[in-house]
């Protein structure tokens, strides 16, 4: 009997003893139980969308540009004032450009867009073909490759008859002209 409450007077002892090992705040934790705590993502407000574009100061008015990302659109929001969309903004951090704005009670922080400049990249320029470069250095300038080249007879031909043309289409047109003035006339 003695050896009975022995046995069971120790199995007693260790039981706790296991149970105040894992609940000892001077324990560090096992990698186990950190793995198990997982941290919640803050909830998906309808502040989400928006974007700190910019501020005015105006003596004693202060005013806060927000980009809607879902709305596509840019608003201006006063000081301690709703303005769009439920929106208001109560202050505003110089040193690290953050405003907090309010929705239907819900509020959150935001820091002001930085805009990334990148200059533009230079295309190379374009090397035209060896061949081109050739034939056009070589050419006469205002004739094409190949083109036959008309004598001054020639020349002043084909320019007499586009003149005799244009004579002829402009004695057309009076001709048209004084009809018209004859048969309104009547």
């Amino acid at each position: 009997m003695v050896g009975r409450l022995l046995i069971l007077s120790a199995t007693l002892c260790v039981v706790p003893l296991k149970a105040q090992d894992s609940d000892s705040p001077f324990k560090t934790p096992s990698r186990s139980s950190a793995a198990s705590v997982e941290v919640a993502p803050p909830p998906v407000t309808t502040l989400d969308g928006f974007q700190f574009n910019g501020i005015m100061e105006i003596g004693d008015r202060v005013r806060i540009s927000l980009y809607d990302t879902k709305a596509k659109r840019n608003i201006w929001v006063d000081e301690d004032k709703i303005g769009e969309f439920g929106v208001s903004f109560s202050r505003f951090d110089p040193e690290s450009e953050t405003v907090v704005i309010a929705q239907g009670g819900v509020s959150k922080k935001l820091s002001l867009n930085k805009v990334k400049i990148e200059s533009l990249k230079i295309a190379p320029k374009k090397v035209p073909p060896v061949q081109a470069a050739t034939a056009a250095a070589t050419a006469t300038p205002g004739r094409r490759p190949g083109e036959r080249v008309e004598s001054d007879e020639e020349a002043r031909a084909r320019i007499q008859r586009v003149a005799e043309e244009i004579r002829r289409r402009r004695a057309e047109r009076r001709q048209q002209l004084e009809e018209r003035n004859r048969n309104t006339g009547n």
